[in-house]
């Protein structure tokens, strides 16, 4: 990125562009542990919009930011707004890999602000949508989130399976950060009703996971370890 004006545009890397860049910065600055150059990262990349982007291009990167923005409690509220410019650049699209990520992040932060009813209808949607485009690890990231709706109507038993549905499906899917996020909200049903020996088992697991595909500084290997 430093470099990259300095670079003639016939010298710079095929089928790669700044914005492209910025999210991809972006990405590997929040698994890494740094939310605030995350969200930076995230931000440049929606400045460099305009009405020659692509609509799914477009929404890729309104997406990102919303999930950027709910890695820290102080930028939470512009989470929503973020998602809700993605939502509406693919709200009347056909079912594809980018609309079944924002229908599944969507759901998260739908769920996260109390609208559980739009949460739960954008989870399954996100599910249809990623079976249909083949994107397992969104299909995994919305299962979470209906686990969680499902574990505070007292179904524990099915939030239970829903989680382990989404471990098996990111870990098919590559999706790492999905799988420790599945594997931190599956120890938490054990730990919320004292039954300490298997959220203990839980907890380690996704902590040897996490140290397995080098996600130690991850926002949940972290939560994994506090907790």
């Amino acid at each position: 990125l430093r470099i990259w004006d300095a670079v003639p545009a016939e010298d710079r890397p095929e089928g790669l562009d700044e914005p492209q860049l910025l999210g991809e910065a972006s990405y590997f600055a929040g698994t890494s542990g740094d939310p605030e150059r995350s969200i930076a990262y995230a931000r440049s990349a929606v400045k460099s919009l305009d009405d020659q982007t692509p609509v799914l291009r477009a929404a890729k990167m309104w997406r990102r930011l919303a999930m950027t923005l709910m890695s820290l409690e102080s930028t939470w509220e512009e989470s929503i707004e973020a998602i809700g410019h993605a939502w509406d650049l693919v709200r009347d699209t056909e079912a594809s890999t980018v609309r079944a990520w924002v229908l599944a992040t969507r759901a998260t932060i739908m769920r996260g602000t109390g609208r559980t009813k739009e949460a739960l209808v954008s989870a399954e949607q996100a599910v249809l949508d990623a079976r249909a485009a083949g994107v397992t690890g969104a299909e995994a990231d919305a299962l979470v989130t209906m686990s969680g709706l499902a574990y505070n109507n007292g179904k524990t038993s099915e939030s239970r399976d829903l989680l382990r549905e989404a471990i098996r499906k990111a870990v098919q899917g590559d999706a790492l950060n999905v799988e420790l996020r599945a594997r931190y909200f599956l120890a938490l049903t054990y730990d919320d009703q004292a039954d300490i020996e298997a959220a203990i088992s839980c907890y380690t697991e996704g902590i040897d996971r996490a140290a397995e595909t080098g996600l130690t500084w991850s926002s949940f290997d972290i939560e994994l370890w506090a907790q």
